[in-house]
């Protein structure tokens, strides 16, 4: 006994009429019909149109689980993009958000280094700062920023320690600085560590936390909470994830200051006896402003795959545009 294969059609454009399926020979099918269906197998076809709009949807949700989520806004970046073996006081700032030039409070030298430090799969770029001991390089920003009630700010930057424990136990400081205003003057917060242990302080006070381990790149990231109140909450996490949209872990450390960190002005460094190496500065305002990872080989393969599937499917598009039938 002979079977008919079924055939599933639908209108050319993909729209029209749904989908049905059909006995039919393949002989019995019109001219035109043949044109507008593409067989995947013995027994199934589909339209032009349906096909198109397969490739595209394959195109859009390859690309759209490779790519990361559009950022909100980054405010200010660093990555020492300045000439390997310079000294970086007296240059004007390069970076985004900055102006004028960097000094420092006693003339001394913070040389560029050639390349980036690097802690994870944290994107990077330029070069990096060795701090130069008991010295203090600063900068303006173009603009103050703050954190607002509803809208936390977000920072982040690299910091490699000295080569010994020894160096590490005696130097007093090794940080960033915010350095800005608020409601009873100057403030400065200082994000790094001191006497062997991480630190996060402002003006007057601070909490201690864990060990801070010899010739170690650290990614530290600030989430500065303005609440109603006028104070601030602070959280600080430690070589946390990258690329994604908030830390999967709780803060390593967190303050709430009487007060509240307010408008950062300028940013710095501040260093010790030792010195230590500094890199990939931001502020903005979400998580993944400050944190952006260099794409896994992974996703690369998706975004291709994507991206072909895409052009793919226009120049298909393209073509039968301009077949006769």
């Amino acid at each position: 006994m002979n079977t008919k294969p079924s055939i599933v059609t639908s209108a050319a454009d993909g729209y029209g009429k749904p989908l049905s399926i059909r006995s039919m020979d393949n002989s019995h099918r019109s001219q035109r019909e043949q044109k507008e269906s593409f067989v995947l197998s013995n027994h199934l076809s589909i339209s032009r149109g349906c096909f198109l709009a397969v490739m595209a949807l394959t195109a859009a949700a390859l690309l759209g689980r490779a790519l990361p989520s559009a950022r909100a806004s980054l405010l200010v970046y660093e990555p020492f993009n300045y000439a390997p073996g310079s000294n970086l006081i007296g240059q004007t700032a390069t970076g985004l958000g900055f102006t004028g030039s960097w000094t420092s409070w006693t003339n001394g030298n913070a040389t560029i280094e050639s390349g980036s430090l690097s802690e994870g799969n944290l994107a990077t770029s330029g070069n990096s700062l060795s701090g130069g001991a008991d010295n203090g390089p600063s900068v303006n920003l173009s603009s103050p920023v703050a954190a607002t009630v509803g809208n936390p700010l977000w920072v982040s930057f690299l910091m490699q320690t000295p080569a010994t424990t020894t160096d590490i136990n005696n130097n007093t400081i090794g940080a960033l600085d915010l350095i800005g205003t608020n409601s009873n003057g100057t403030n400065s917060t200082a994000i790094g560590y001191t006497n062997g242990s991480f630190v996060l302080q402002t003006e007057n006070n601070g909490v201690i936390g864990s060990s801070v381990s010899p010739n170690t790149t650290y990614l530290m990231v600030l989430e500065d909470i303005a609440n109603s109140s006028g104070t601030s909450t602070l959280n600080l996490w430690i070589n946390p994830a990258t690329g994604v949209e908030y830390p999967i872990i709780n803060s390593n450390m967190t303050y709430s200051p009487t007060d509240s960190i307010g408008n950062i002005s300028s940013i710095g460094m501040l260093d010790g006896y030792y010195s230590n190496s500094y890199d990939e500065i931001r502020i903005g305002t979400t998580y993944a402003d400050v944190t952006p990872a260099v794409p896994e080989p992974d996703t690369l393969r998706l975004i291709g795959i994507g991206s072909l599937a895409l052009i793919g499917g226009m120049a298909l598009r393209r073509r039968l545009a301009t077949t006769k039938i």
